[in-house]
């Protein structure tokens, strides 16, 4: 056959059986039809058939035999189980026992807290807002840690002689101003001067007043106080300021420095800017780089003061900050809850009622063993958040209270006393004693606890017959002393909590 001069000729060769019948696979999925054209129609219902028949084979006929192996299936599901349990549990132990947690470094961290920004010098800083940036912005010679132990932070060490009475404390010399002049114990002279001045610290000055400090050299200075005392060192937290600064500004103008707006720092942040608006006060800080105990975490703090709680709250719901331990989670409604979570975090602090001794009512011995007695500490805990117990005027790891004894709740107890001291109580309910009524006042700030525990004490000295005069919501320091009516006793303390 000519395949090339005549390709017209070519034929496609097929197998046709001898029978010239339609010969059917035996798979019955193939048929091959001889010379005969097919139809559309008739090929739409073949390749149907076939479909059909193939689906049936390799998918539906496979269930008949499900029954024969599903035994060995529920085995392998039951080890694959087994497997993947074993797995996970292997990763979480080795997570446990071989994992170390970071953290990640940069970001900005923004603190929402109630309260206004009147100064950042920390010599005048007087509520949380200030007390916070000066916490981050400036060093001490020695700091309290989450125990309530003392450890050095400008101070790398100390000697005594003489029955602690004379100290010779060694500075570090690697601690620098944000503005590049080195901390050294000039500073730490300047601000115990300041420290002195009653125009300055008016609550503490007297404390000061006799201890002498000297300098040896630049990183060197003595210490000596008039009494002998292992805990003196407890008062060197305080924060330490910038001589070069400050040194040519007089006595009453540091308030109104430039240094209380914009001032040098030395802390793990630096001061960056304030910016002030409608409802909040933001005080930028940004990581020191030559903090000498190395860079946080964390390129940016921002602290935001609020004057108002709403506008706190709202501002957390919505992210405008990420955290505030001005505000407790059960304040939320149960979907904002969800956005939410709560962290608590041991302080080694105490929270206490003081009573006003120089008080025409409390300084009467017997009125205040029945204040003492006739208030039931723990309703007033059951009113707050986060606390341990706390039943003496020091936290409980620097004693040991195993052997002392604690004033117990008697309600009649109080009572007796009050009215063997003269105290009865008038048509109102209110007591009296020769014509004067038992007029108490109550200050306490703005934080939650304080706040809380301020308004159940009202209730129960009210109880006993007092008539109160609460002040909430100002800060204790700005307070007149006379309107106190809270002064540490000997004997004379209601401790709630640590």
């Amino acid at each position: 056959m000519d395949f090339k001069n005549n390709p017209k000729k070519v034929k496609r060769v097929s197998v046709i059986p001898r029978n010239n019948k339609a010969h059917i696979s035996k798979n019955k999925t193939i048929q091959a039809f001889q010379g005969n054209k097919i139809s559309l129609s008739k090929k739409v219902d073949i390749a149907e058939k076939v479909i059909i028949s193939h689906t049936k084979e390799m998918f539906y006929d496979r269930f008949e035999n499900l029954s024969n192996v599903r035994k060995i299936v529920v085995a392998w599901v039951c080890v694959v189980a087994v497997l993947i349990f074993s797995v996970g549990i292997f990763r979480e132990m080795s997570a446990e026992n071989y994992g170390e947690s970071i953290f990640y470094r940069g970001g900005t961290y923004s603190e929402g807290i109630l309260g206004e920004v009147k100064t950042l010098n920390p010599l005048f800083a007087s509520n949380d807002v200030e007390k916070s940036f000066e916490y981050l912005a400036f060093s001490r010679l020695y700091d309290i840690d989450e125990t309530g132990s003392l450890k050095g932070d400008l101070a790398e060490s100390v000697s005594t002689s003489d029955n602690y009475r004379n100290f010779k404390v060694k500075m570090r010399k690697n601690a620098v101003w944000s503005d590049g002049q080195r901390i050294t114990a000039n500073d730490v002279i300047f601000t115990t001067k300041l420290l002195k001045e009653q125009s300055i610290n008016t609550s503490g000055f007297k404390a000061w007043k006799n201890v002498e400090l000297s300098k040896d050299s630049d990183y060197e200075f003595s210490v000596k106080v008039p009494s002998s005392s292992s805990s003196i060192l407890y008062s060197f937290n305080f924060s330490i300021l910038p001589e070069h600064i400050l040194k040519d500004t007089q006595i009453d103008k540091i308030r109104e420095s430039v240094f209380s707006k914009t001032p040098i720092t030395s802390g793990a942040f630096n001061f960056k800017s304030t910016k002030n608006g409608d409802n909040r006060t933001i005080i930028s800080l940004v990581k020191n780089k030559r903090y000498y105990k190395g860079e946080a975490y964390i390129d940016n703090f921002d602290i935001v003061a609020f004057k108002d709680e709403s506008k706190l709250k709202n501002a957390l719901i919505y992210g405008e900050i990420v955290a505030s331990p001005n505000l407790k989670i059960s304040e939320f409604s149960e979907y904002e809850r969800t956005k939410l979570s709560s962290r608590e975090t041991n302080v080694n602090r105490g929270i206490y009622a003081f009573l006003n001794n120089s008080d025409s009512v409390l300084k009467d011995s017997k009125v205040r063993k029945a204040v003492q007695v006739g208030i039931d500490t723990s309703k007033v805990r059951k009113e707050m958040e986060f606390i341990d117990k706390l039943d003496f005027p020091v936290l409980n790891q620097f004693v040991d209270v195993k052997d002392l004894n604690i004033p117990q709740y008697d309600l009649n107890q109080a009572q007796k006393i009050l009215n063997e001291a003269g105290w009865k109580k008038n048509h109102e309910g209110i007591l009296e004693k020769d014509g004067k009524k038992a007029v108490l006042n109550i200050a306490t700030t703005s934080i939650h606890n304080y706040k809380k525990a301020a308004e159940e004490i009202q209730n129960q000295l009210k109880k006993l017959g007092f008539d109160v005069n609460p002040f909430h919501f100002i800060p204790l320091q700005s307070i007149p002393i006379h309107s106190i009516p809270f002064h540490c006793t000997r004997v004379d303390f209601i401790p709630f909590l640590s």
